[in-house]
């Protein structure tokens, strides 16, 4: 099988890319030039662990904006599926950048759609949306065909994106495939969300923010329990034409995150406020029955073994990493 991952370069695309890698697949990540540029550039632990996640990968630098430019790609790699990943990774990333997100998440989906329905060999196009679709959420868990009402930008942005895939595939041979995961996180994460936040914390000494820690839930969800469900999207003939809620179908308070946390790094020093931001839905757990029934999809990893292997690996590349300097420094003064 040969795969196109939108967003390969991106903290949820390389992990996809080397699962599907080890898999068997072919596989092609394109994302930004710039963000390919950073991945080589950068020395920070996050962007290492995530290039070398994407050893064997074909890369590709394209922006999505740029309707030739993905026809070409696609036309070159020839894939059998298409994993649109791309756009802002966080609600505060579009929040702050309305025009650059509508860009990405409108202009540039519809681009990738209008690419994929013109070329000839792909067969599955999988969109990774967002629990942030389902707004407030009115039931705990939430199903597949709950009302969609979002608060945010950004989960406007990804059910009007979720209407495009649909309706743009609708009469076409390709088959779409809608995920809507719930807050992903995993080693090789660079952004300031909470997970990452602790582990900063846990190496450095530095306090950490919470807000409302009581009444702030959500669906912790591993990212290789994640890249599983988005590869049985991308493969199994029971997922042609649906949507799934793609999680570990448990709700956390950040409360249990901090205790948990602070169980297994003692020290963490956590400042509580309450909350001030009304583009942050009240959330709680996805129902991922459909995906458990159709598609065999069995997330294994709770938030207390996630949270140990993130913070297990944290202090692994920090150790390695502070080698490698003491390394230098050795070799500069001999």
């Amino acid at each position: 099988m040969r795969a196109v991952i939108l967003g390969g370069a991106g903290f949820i695309g390389a992990h996809l890319a080397a699962r599907l890698l080890r898999g068997g697949w072919q596989i092609c990540a394109a994302d930004l030039p710039a963000a390919l540029d950073e991945l080589d550039r950068s020395s920070r632990r996050s962007h290492a662990f995530r290039r070398a996640l994407l050893a064997g990968a074909q890369l590709s630098g394209v922006d999505i904006r740029d309707q030739g430019k993905v026809s070409s790609l696609l036309a070159a790699v020839n894939p059998d599926v298409v994993f649109c990943l791309t756009g802002p990774s966080t609600v505060t990333g579009a929040q702050s950048n309305i025009v650059e997100a509508s860009e990405s998440m409108a202009r540039g989906v519809a681009n990738v759609l209008e690419a994929v329905r013109g070329q000839a060999t792909s067969k599955r196009f999988v969109f990774a949306s967002s629990s942030m679709v389902y707004g407030d959420f009115v039931r705990d868990p939430v199903a597949e065909n709950c009302r969609t009402t979002p608060v945010s930008i950004y989960g406007g942005f990804k059910l009007a994106a979720e209407s495009l895939v649909r309706a743009y595939l609708y009469s076409s041979s390709v088959e779409p495939v809608i995920v809507r995961p719930s807050a992903v996180y995993g080693v090789g994460d660079s952004h300031r969300r909470i997970v990452p936040n602790i582990c900063r914390a846990a190496l450095t000494g530095e306090s950490i923010i919470v807000k409302d820690p009581v009444k702030t839930v959500a669906d912790f969800s591993a990212v290789e329990d994640v890249v599983e469900g988005l590869e049985l999207a991308g493969s199994h003939p029971a997922a042609a034409g649906e949507i799934f809620n793609i999680s570990r179908g448990r709700s956390r308070t950040l409360m249990e995150l901090v205790n948990i946390a602070q169980r297994l790094a003692p020290g963490i020093e956590v400042v509580f406020q309450p909350a001030d931001d009304p583009t942050r839905p009240m959330r709680g757990a996805l129902d991922i029955s459909k995906a458990r029934e159709l598609l065999g999809f069995t997330p294994k990893v709770d938030l207390e073994a996630g949270l140990a292997h993130c913070l297990a690996s944290t202090k692994a590349s920090a150790g390695a990493h502070q080698a490698e300097v003491d390394i230098e420094a050795h070799a500069a003064v001999a």
